[in-house]
């Protein structure tokens, strides 16, 4: 599919600490961006600048980009460290 078709988005999914796995934390209305390009751009930036619930009081941030559509990000709090995934999805339905 050509990225000028079709709407794209970012998915944050982050860990919710011991043994709950991760869950997705997105807000209500999902942006939909015209190309994946945008879309990446939008996922890079979140990456940087997303605040997870945990930890509660972060100390430092550390983005690693797995592909070009998708980030881990490990935030280090006074006590825990936390990580969240950005990930560019294509929005079908």
């Amino acid at each position: 599919m050509n990225t000028a078709e079709g709407r794209w988005g970012i998915l944050i999914e982050e860990s919710a600490g011991g043994y709950r796995g991760r869950m997705v934390n997105n807000p209500a209305e999902v942006p939909a961006y015209p190309t994946r390009d945008i879309a990446r751009q939008a996922a890079y930036a979140t990456a940087r600048e997303y605040m997870p619930s945990h930890p509660s009081a972060p100390r430092q941030r550390t983005v690693l980009r797995r592909s070009p559509d998708e980030y881990t990000v490990i935030v280090k709090g006074m006590i825990e460290t936390h990580h969240y995934h950005v990930s560019v999805v294509e929005l079908l339905s």
